[in-house]
């Protein structure tokens, strides 16, 4: 947390602005990092309004809805996803910036492949929940009608930000009620 503060309120100053590009690059980072604010309090808000939405719906529906708005209940953690990467890339831009070039590179190398662990370690456990998936044949939700192919590609990207979707079998939805 104290990098975290060190690049909004403490900016590098001494010998000038920034020891490796100078103020464009600082005025790069500090974008970065209000940008990757801006996205941690938009998922916040959306989370909010998304448990809202939730909220009173009847349970026999709960699935159906769930589907049919799995876009708008990605945006959040796909938000997070986007301010941790930006948050990353300020602090390698900072690294640089506070201690010359030669870290400059190391911290714009170095930054990103802290998200791409976190990455590596997702793509992990997905393949072990398939693999699940595929031991109990239990087969992920969504409709297959070819109509909807567009949407469901969409949908099928999406479901890397909604994990939940996965787990809603294929069922046909008659009335509110699975057939």
């Amino acid at each position: 947390m104290a990098l975290a503060g060190a690049i909004y309120v403490d900016p590098p100053e001494p010998p000038g602005p920034g020891k490796c590009f100078g103020e464009g690059m600082l005025n790069a980072e500090m974008t970065l990092a209000w940008m990757a604010m801006g996205l941690f309090f938009f998922s916040t808000l959306a989370s909010v309004v998304i448990y809202m939405d939730i909220d009173g719906i009847p349970p026999k529906l709960l699935l159906q809805h769930l589907w049919d708005s799995q876009i708008l209940y990605s945006l959040p953690t796909l938000a997070i996803a986007l301010g941790i990467f930006m948050t990353a890339l300020a602090y390698g831009i900072d690294i640089g910036e506070r201690g010359g070039c030669k870290f400059f590179i190391f911290g714009v190398i170095a930054a990103p492949c802290f998200v791409g662990a976190i990455v590596v370690l997702w793509l992990v456990c997905r393949h072990r929940r398939k693999k699940l998936f595929e031991k109990n044949n239990f087969s992920p939700g969504g409709s297959t009608d070819e109509d909807e192919e567009k949407t469901q590609s969409v949908k099928q990207f999406l479901s890397s930000f909604s994990t939940w979707a996965e787990r809603i079998p294929t069922i046909a939805i008659v009335d509110g009620e699975p057939a």
